[in-house]
């Protein structure tokens, strides 16, 4: 459609007269007037369906900050080495000196995630 609006020259076999539109002034041929209601019946079901199925909006990160203020593969302190960075790792956020680091930990998550649970005083994990 190349827009809204009185199109007599494009829409001149459809006419059957113009009708009023939501807006006083605007008016539309009962051709547009059938695609605009139409359009917006479509727009609202679309909105229906996001409101009711929460698996069409994206899922907010639900991930657990450790806290450790020292990295779990060097044992240095957060951002010692350059900027801190971080690695999410089953719903848990990990903290690293350095951005060497976290490839070292992905190799072998579990490993270092034990070594935290040991000792979580050793990677200055606050006590809860």
């Amino acid at each position: 459609m190349a827009g809204w609006g009185p199109q007599p020259v494009a829409h001149a076999g459809m006419m059957k007269g113009y009708v009023s539109a939501s807006a006083p002034g605007d008016e539309f041929c009962t051709y547009c007037e059938a695609e605009a209601k139409h359009e917006s019946e479509q727009q609202m079901l679309l909105m229906d369906v996001a409101a009711t199925n929460p698996a069409t909006t994206a899922p907010a990160s639900k991930a657990v900050d450790v806290g450790n203020t020292k990295c779990l593969v060097s044992g240095d302190a957060i951002g010692s080495m350059g900027s801190g960075k971080t690695v999410e790792y089953k719903g848990k956020i990990y903290h690293f000196c350095c951005e060497d680091c976290p490839p070292v930990f992905n190799k072998d998550p579990d490993k270092f995630v034990k070594l935290l649970e040991a000792d979580p005083a050793k990677y200055g994990v606050p006590k809860k």
